[in-house]
C-alpha cells in the first residue's frame, strides 16, 4: 500500500513527512509533479526512478540527502533547483533526466556519486578539495539507468 496518494497527476507529500522511501514511487506512470514539504530531509535510493512522466518537483530547504538514483530515467523532469542545504547527492540520482543544463549543483554540496560531477557541478566547486568525496564509476553499486529491464521505456 502507498503511503502518499496522486490526484491528477499531482502527489503532495503531507507536512511533517521526513523522508521517502527507497522505491517508493518507482516507475509510476500516473506521476507528473511532486510537491515536497519543508519537513523533508531525505529522499530515498530509487524513489522515483523510471517515473517518465514526472515533469515537475518542489525541493525545499531542509533536504539534506538525495540517494542513488533517486530520480533516474526521469526523462520529462525539467528546470530542477536543488536547495542549499543538500550535503549528499548519490551516484547515478539524476541520470537519464530532462534538461540537465539547467540543473544547478549548490556550492554547499558535500559529496557526489558518480555521473553527478561530470553533468552538474558549477565552477566554484568544481576542484576536489571542495568535497569530502567524489564517488568514481568503478566505485558506485547502483547500475547506470537503461542498463537493465526494470524501465518501462
Amino acid at each position: 500500500m502507498k503511503r502518499f496518494e496522486i490526484i491528477d497527476g499531482k502527489c503532495v507529500i503531507p507536512e511533517g513527512t521526513g523522508y521517502i522511501k527507497d522505491y517508493e514511487f518507482y516507475c509510476c506512470d500516473d506521476l507528473r509533479e511532486v510537491v515536497f514539504p519543508e519537513t523533508l530531509s531525505f529522499i530515498g535510493e530509487e524513489a522515483f526512478k523510471g517515473c517518465w512522466n514526472l515533469k515537475e518537483i518542489h525541493l525545499h530547504a531542509g533536504l539534506y540527502e538525495i540517494e542513488e538514483a533517486a530520480f533516474c530515467g526521469c526523462r520529462n523532469l525539467e528546470g530542477l533547483k536543488i536547495p542549499a542545504s543538500v550535503h549528499t547527492i548519490g551516484s547515478y540520482a539524476f541520470s537519464e533526466c530532462g534538461r540537465r543544463e539547467e540543473t544547478k549543483i549548490p556550492v554547499t554540496v558535500r559529496m557526489l556519486g558518480h555521473d553527478v560531477a561530470s553533468a552538474y557541478v558549477p565552477e566554484e566547486i568544481d576542484d576536489e578539495d571542495h568535497l569530502e568525496e567524489v564517488k568514481r564509476e568503478e566505485e558506485c553499486d547502483v547500475e547506470p539507468c537503461g542498463g537493465g529491464d526494470e524501465l518501462p521505456f
